[in-house]
């Protein structure tokens, strides 16, 4: 549909619906990397604090604990207002919704009333649609300014394009992360086994300040939680961060729940899954864009103890610019680099392949090996692979087909990693 016939149909839906949002809040996430996480992480715990709850994202519809697929991260407005509909014959209560950039720019969600709206980070992507890294970022911050009488807007503190935001919202703004935030980190600590951070709320009209780690400034600190999780790397304390400031705007955060839900070992499909075999970890990411494989493949190489072995490829049909980027920092952070098929389309994989290699350093160009075939990549890399080997298969997480001249080739990385190691 087009952008007016969204316009026109989300206003009309917005109408005949409007009864619905009377007894339900939506919290939308956007941004780069760590949407998935982030909505999963909320959906996971009021789930678990016996809410009604429905998860729209990567991962499809999940309405309470019934799953439902669909095609897009963020659908079509007339399949929206159907999920928000039953989701409202279900009894929910919040609807967390993963918000894409191709979403907002098509106005697919110009007539959902948000209550609360998160910015995770905004880093390179998506430039084969968008064009410019500026319209990438005028779209999000699109939908941060979209007004609503005591809508509440969360951005990460941390990240590089803060101030384009700041200045440009006039939103009630709440900030998360390492620096000065309503919503601080400190004391993160990462290792193999997981993360620790103490997750602070602080209160006050400035409670954006920095607080410079200093735990015992107690007369500026409203709450100290310490979380400790399964969930692995810097961006998952991000992501956990994230989390925990969307639940306390929703006025639900508790301690004890927090605390007992997180000591649960929590897995997000397709999210740093993880396969331990014959003294080998195999790791499988959705990591697809060059921060994202960046931050994968620093921490992995902050807990490796012997190589860093690297399944990856870029889409085809889409932002070429980036796949140098990748193939550059995939052969700096790897010690052996498979270039191989995600997704050609109707692109020629050697082709994508050679974009890659072109970022690719000469001094470490014998780091690289090409394999087009996704399932022979794999293999081969499990074939040369040593003990204390960590195995990163990035770019597609839990996805299941290869989309191959316009055909869906049935293909998830999880799954043919188990059949390759005949692994139950």
């Amino acid at each position: 549909m087009t952008k007016k016939e969204n316009i026109i149909l989300g206003k009309y839906l917005r109408k005949k619906y409007r009864f619905i949002w009377k007894k339900m809040k939506v919290i939308g996430v956007t941004g780069t990397n760590g949407k998935s996480t982030t909505t999963t992480l909320v959906y996971k715990y009021l789930r678990y604090c016996n809410y009604n709850v429905t998860l729209i994202g990567t991962n499809g519809v999940w309405i309470n604990d019934k799953h439902y697929e669909t095609n897009n991260t963020t659908p079509g407005i007339k399949e929206l207002y159907e999920i928000s509909y039953k989701s409202y014959l279900e009894n929910v209560r919040y609807i967390i919704m993963e918000v894409s950039s191709h979403g907002i720019n098509q106005e697919r969600i110009k007539y959902i009333p948000f209550s609360i709206c998160l910015l995770t980070n905004v880093t390179l992507d998506h430039l084969d649609y968008h064009k410019t890294y500026l319209n990438y970022k005028k779209t999000k911050l699109n939908y941060l300014k979209q007004r609503k009488l005591g809508k509440k807007v969360l951005l990460n503190g941390d990240m590089n394009d803060l101030k384009f935001f700041l200045k440009r919202i006039d939103n009630k703004i709440f900030l998360y992360g390492l620096k000065g935030s309503k919503y601080q980190i400190i004391d993160p600590k990462i290792d193999k086994n997981g993360i620790n951070f103490k997750f602070v709320v602080k209160k006050g009209k400035n409670n954006n300040n920095n607080i410079n780690n200093n735990i015992n400034n107690i007369n500026k600190i409203n709450n100290i939680i310490d979380i400790h999780s399964n969930l692995l790397g810097l961006f998952n304390i991000y992501n956990i961060c994230s989390f925990l400031s969307i639940v306390d705007c929703l006025k639900l955060l508790d301690e004890n729940k927090v605390k007992n839900f997180l000591s649960n070992d929590i897995i997000i499909d397709g999210r740093m899954n993880e396969i331990n075999w014959q003294n080998r970890k195999i790791i499988i990411d959705f990591a697809h864009t060059p921060d994202g494989v960046e931050q994968v493949l620093k921490f992995l190489k902050q807990i490796k103890e012997n190589r860093i072995i690297t399944i990856i490829g870029c889409g085809g049909l889409r932002d070429k610019s980036k796949r140098p980027i990748i193939g550059n920092i995939a052969s700096l952070l790897s010690d052996i680099t498979f270039f191989t098929s995600d997704n050609p389309r109707t692109e020629d994989p050697n082709e994508i392949i050679n974009d890659m290699i072109n970022g690719v350093n000469k001094d470490l160009i014998n780091k690289i090996i090409i394999e087009i075939d996704r399932k022979k990549a794999i293999e081969k890399a499990i074939k040369i692979s040593e003990e204390n080997d960590i195995i990163a298969i990035l770019g597609r997480g839990n996805e299941k087909y290869q989309k191959i001249n316009n055909q869906n080739i049935p293909f998830d990385d999880y799954q043919i990693v188990k059949e390759i190691l005949n692994y139950e």
